[in-house]
This record gives structure tokens, C-alpha cells and sequence, in this order.
């Protein structure tokens, strides 16, 4: 490649942006769908859910996991 007719290369930083999973997990304790046992987080059952039908069920799981991946999708990690 002829270097002589190359333009210029400009390198412009980047901002970098990321979330912290331990957050996300919290928040998740704080909804009732995980619980923290000798320092992990495990899901839970959510019993408030029960009397729903199974679609409605998948449904508010589903608005839950979207709501948060909306949430950091300007995230990096």
C-alpha cells in the first residue's frame, strides 16, 4: 500500500461504560427472585406468581430479565 495517498488516522478514546453484577443481583433480592445463602445468590421461587397462569407467569419473568437488559444496554461488560 502506497503510504502517500493514506489520510490520517485519528485515534479517538472511548468512553467505557459498566455496571456492576453485584447490583443487578441485589436488585433481584429486592424483588423476591434470588436470595443470598452464605455469600452466593440463588434463585428463588416467587411465590407471589402462583395464582398466575404459566404465560403470565413467563410473561412477568420476561418483562423483569428486559427491563433490566434494557436498562444497561449501554454497558460494555
Amino acid at each position: 500500500m502506497n503510504s502517500q495517498y493514506r489520510g490520517a488516522v485519528r485515534s479517538v478514546p472511548r468512553i467505557r461504560i459498566t455496571f456492576s453484577v453485584k447490583n443487578i443481583l441485589q436488585k433481584l433480592v429486592d424483588k423476591g427472585l434470588a436470595k443470598i445463602k452464605k455469600g452466593k445468590f440463588l434463585p428463588t421461587s416467587y411465590k407471589p406468581a402462583l395464582h398466575l397462569s404459566i404465560a403470565n407467569i413467563i410473561m412477568y419473568l420476561k418483562s423483569v430479565f428486559f427491563g433490566l437488559a434494557n436498562y444497561y444496554s449501554c454497558a460494555d461488560n
